[in-house]
């Protein structure tokens, strides 16, 4: 203590030039002399400081109340955290959906098996052919370039032109994703309006894009050329469309949260909007518009996250360490910023 209090009255001394707001003139020659006058009420709250820094007294009791404390909030807030922080990185570079190889699904994961028809919002549960639609695909064997920027989408797998071009191909509107009127959030609950909630989840769109027919490669609305070029078209045209082809799941997510920015459902709202600028007509596909739009979308998720992590530095930083820091040094970190 006596040895900070020491340094801090060295540096305001040796500072003395450099702190002062006010200043004097003296000519005696040709040359110029500036002199820095530092505010004496500077000095004397400095000194005050340093000397009740110094003259400091640790209180057991205040500490051992502040470790109580701290325990007590930490122990039910810290592993809610921890778990939600878990999700959060995984939802923002992990797998959606998918469960290893050899581990079973958690009981939190809606299975045909277990699912409660009176408290689904997927519409495809109840088929059990949907069954090989919701199995995850890491690699769907699609050659080519992959999706410009795709690294911008924290994307856990790679992400083919070709995966996207079959995933756009099999979407002529919003209507080709699902009968909205009849979703299950339609009946569920009540509201009141013309319009009920029309939510269509992530899993149930992967199972209608996977069954749905090929309507051809889509073209460059600038170009007319095809998406990705002839020689993309030649060698993945015929994989891409046959029924049941495979289509890796990054490719359905980038789909996915161009429309919604990393929420688990979609509103006809939002891929009638979103359709427009990626599909502007017929079988036509603007690449470059879907890039920008997926790429928009994942920012909104990422800065969202960003603020929950600053938000939990705020409140670990006021709960936690600014009490026992002051309970031990007497110092208050937040003087100046709280007060």
């Amino acid at each position: 203590m006596l040895s900070r209090a020491f340094l801090v009255v060295s540096l305001i001394t040796v500072g003395e030039a450099f702190l002062a707001p006010a200043t004097t003139t003296t000519s005696s020659s040709p040359s110029t002399t500036t002199r820095m006058m530092i505010d004496p009420t500077t000095v004397t709250t400095a000194a005050a400081e340093a000397a009740a820094a110094a003259e400091f007294v640790p209180d057991t009791g205040d500490i051992m109340q502040t470790v109580a404390i701290s325990l007590v909030l930490g122990g039910g807030l810290i592993p809610a955290l921890i778990s939600a922080n878990g999700a959060m990185f995984k939802a923002l570079s992990g797998r959606k959906g998918y469960i290893p190889e050899g581990e079973e699904p958690g009981p939190e994961v809606e299975t045909y098996e277990n699912y409660d028809p009176n408290n689904t919002f997927d519409p495809t549960m109840a088929d059990p052919k949907n069954i090989k639609y919701r199995e995850y695909v890491i690699d769907s064997g699609a050659t080519g370039p992959e999706l410009p920027s795709s690294n911008l989408l924290f994307a856990a797998d790679a992400i083919p032109i070709a995966d996207i071009v079959a995933v756009l191909g099999r979407i002529n509107d919003k209507e080709s994703l699902t009968d909205w009127r009849d979703l299950p959030s339609t009946r569920r609950g009540t509201f009141s309006g013309p319009n009920p909630p029309m939510w269509l989840p992530r899993k149930a769109f992967k199972v209608q894009i996977r069954k749905n027919k090929f309507l051809g490669w889509p073209s460059d609305p600038k170009t007319g050329l095809p998406v990705g070029g002839e020689d993309l078209k030649r060698a993945e045209e015929k994989r891409v469309a046959k029924k049941d082809a495979l289509i890796g799941d990054a490719a359905l997510d980038a789909v996915f949260d161009s429309w919604t920015g990393g929420a688990s459902v979609v509103t006809p709202d939002k891929v009638e909007a979103g359709l427009s600028k990626v599909k502007p007509s017929g079988n036509e596909v603007d690449l470059n518009a879907f890039v920008g739009t997926a790429v928009g979308g994942r920012a909104n998720t990422a800065f969202a996250a960003l603020t929950f992590v600053v938000i939990q530095g705020i409140v670990f930083a006021s709960l936690f360490v600014r009490p026992l820091v002051q309970s031990l040094t007497g110092t208050d970190l937040f003087t100046g910023y709280l007060s």
